[in-house]
């Protein structure tokens, strides 16, 4: 079982899905280039994945350090103290 040391961090967890939704809704600037003639209507795979990899991985990584505040506490195996003069 997974403990940690202060659960209470994990109450934030749901602040990773409204870091990714409010990255995926913020305005961006409407026009980039002076001349977008060249690009024609190139929206593919690629342009999917770029709307969608930056708050999906955002909101990870939010949720990453949510689960670090909260401490993960890892198991500790007891060392076996061998009696005085076992060789095994």
């Amino acid at each position: 079982m997974l403990s940690f040391t202060t659960p209470e961090f994990l109450w934030l967890s749901p602040l990773a899905l409204v870091v990714a939704w409010w990255w995926r809704r913020r305005r961006r600037p409407a026009l980039r280039f002076s001349d977008v003639s060249g690009f024609g209507n190139h929206t593919g795979r690629r342009a999917s994945f770029a709307a969608w990899g930056g708050p999906v991985l955002r909101g990870l990584a939010c949720l990453c350090l949510v689960v670090a505040c909260a401490g993960p506490a890892g198991r500790t195996r007891a060392r076996r103290s061998r009696p005085k003069g076992s060789r095994s």
